[in-house]
């Protein structure tokens, strides 16, 4: 025979309360775990595009007879690759903002020129709007060197 502590009545409905109370903290966790992915997920990607961007300023450095029309170059490509692969609105970002490539020489090798090209923009949230975050702010610099160099090929077909 089982001990009678108490009507099995009066124990009813504690398992539905346990469950309200559990969906209280579980549903915001799992909002922001999908908020915070889809932020690194456009983090990464604005940060390959900067990378990106960053290397071909850096290869279109040789792109014109004087430092100035290669420095135009080089930013002109920056800017394409970098729209080329973050285009305006991808994840629903807004207010994406490229500055033009940064070219400089190296303060120890002056054979070497580095590029650096940096961006923001702003992510949405979907989640944390219940918390009054709209959107958040995200950034990402990309750097890249090219040593300057002149390279001739001598073919001897004397002999």
């Amino acid at each position: 025979m089982r001990p009678v502590t108490g009507s099995r009545k009066n124990q009813r409905g504690i398992t539905l309360i346990y469950g309200v109370a559990a969906l209280f903290v579980t549903i915001p966790m799992v909002g922001m775990a999908v908020d915070v992915g889809i932020l690194y997920n456009t983090k990464a990607q604005l940060q390959a595009a900067v990378d990106g961007a960053a290397l071909a300023a850096a290869r279109a450095l040789n792109l014109g007879n004087s430092t100035a029309s290669q420095v135009t170059s080089a930013q002109t490509n920056a800017t394409n690759w970098f729209y080329a692969n973050f285009p305006s609105g991808v994840w629903g970002t807004s207010g994406t903002v490229v500055p033009l490539a940064i070219v400089s020489d190296d303060p120890v090798n002056p054979r070497i020129r580095n590029v650096t090209v940096s961006a923001s923009t702003n992510v949405p949230t979907y989640f944390m709007r219940l918390l009054s975050f709209n959107t958040t702010s995200i950034s990402a610099i990309g750097n890249a060197a090219r040593r300057d160099v002149v390279v001739m090929l001598v073919l001897d077909r004397s002999g």
